[in-house]
């Protein structure tokens, strides 16, 4: 299983070793936050596995302890601002439903040490001032507007939105994946629409696509599309 950290921090490479799509940039280190021991531990397991030692950590830590910018928390003084920041906050509220009876899904799902605000907080403080600079964040399609607020109150702009629907047809998406930046772009925010399966049930180009892009294998659709008058 791969263990994605709450907050991944990464710096420009000068060396072309490493590629990241999102952002364009040849990226050298990269550092986790995260706040389970348990699953701090895992994403370690992943990286040795993946033989990315050298240039991947993970950190045991709340990430509102990272505001602090002369909090050791990260493997070198040297590395306090980042041209790229990642996030997958909770998505949900304590009092929005309830907990499951695993603890550690819980302070996944729910905002048991903060929710978006935090996150897009911690990463106005350690990112970069610089026009390639971004900060990628998913978030529930619940909390679009909640989104945009905290982006806006931290001197960020949207420059494009990818909204994520389960398949074809379906009206709401499941969730949202906002890409930031320090400069207003010349344009209004993009949202872009992406379908996980289409109609038939297989896997849709553009969802394909993507796993390509992160080095996952890609499904094959032999099916006749099928009409669906209601999804219901």
């Amino acid at each position: 299983d791969i263990v994605i950290p709450q907050m991944t921090f990464a710096l420009r490479m000068l060396q072309s070793v490493r590629y990241c799509p999102v952002t364009d940039l040849f990226l050298e280190r990269s550092f986790g936050v995260e706040a389970q021991i348990s699953n701090a531990a895992l994403a370690m397991r992943s990286i040795a596995f993946n033989g990315c030692e050298d240039t991947c950590h993970v950190s045991v830590a709340n990430i509102s302890q990272l505001l602090d910018l002369n909090a050791i928390l990260l493997p070198s003084e040297d590395y306090q601002l980042f041209e790229l920041i990642t996030g997958t906050p909770p998505y949900f509220d304590l009092a929005a439903g309830a907990s499951p009876f695993d603890d550690v899904r819980t302070q996944c799902a729910f905002e048991c040490r903060g929710g978006i605000e935090l996150y897009i907080q911690v990463a106005a403080a350690r990112l970069a001032k610089t026009s390639s600079a971004r900060f990628v964040v998913c978030q529930t399609a619940l909390a679009i507007k909640r989104t945009e607020k905290a982006a806006i109150a931290n001197g960020f702009t949207i420059s494009k939105r990818w909204d994520v629907f389960g398949r074809e047809g379906k009206k709401t998406p499941l969730f949202c994946v906002f890409v930031m930046q320090w400069e207003k772009s010349d344009s209004n925010q993009k949202v872009v629409d992406l379908y996980v399966r289409k109609r038939c049930g297989c896997h849709s180009a553009e969802y394909n696509e993507v796993m390509r892009m992160v080095g996952r294998p890609v499904g094959v659709c032999n099916c006749e599309e099928v009409t669906i008058h209601s999804d219901k």
